[in-house]
């Protein structure tokens, strides 16, 4: 019992709360687009073989994206487009079912007629 009375006082720290410092951002982005495409298939056998799709498209992309921790910022990106894309894959069918859909190849071209950005710090 002695040893317990003697026994120096215990202190207890007390967490201070602080502010976290981080970034908290969100961002909106899509894209319209629509045009032709013209696809071959050939099947041997009426079951499998390669497919080969060539595709045209004009669209309109946009990017809207803002950051919330001071000083905010914000930020506009916007673009309108022409596309061509050449896609060959591999497919194996059994009736209705698709067993093998397998792109071999994509090649693709994208050019902007139109593109705008901006940023602004609130």
């Amino acid at each position: 019992m002695k040893r317990i009375k003697e026994d120096t006082p215990t202190t207890y720290v007390l967490p201070k709360p602080r502010q976290v410092a981080g970034a908290t951002a969100f961002s909106f982005e899509g894209e319209v687009a629509a045009g032709p495409q013209v696809s071959y298939q050939s099947r041997i056998y009426s079951f499998a073989g390669p497919d080969i799709t060539l595709s045209a498209r004009s669209g309109y992309a946009a990017k809207l994206g803002v950051t919330g921790i001071p000083p905010t910022e914000a930020e506009i990106e916007a673009s309108i487009f022409l596309a061509l894309g050449l896609t060959g894959s591999a497919k194996l069918t059994l009736l209705r079912w698709d067993l093998l859909d397998l792109t071999i190849f994509q090649v693709g071209v994208r050019l902007n007629l139109l593109e705008y950005r901006d940023k602004w710090t609130l």
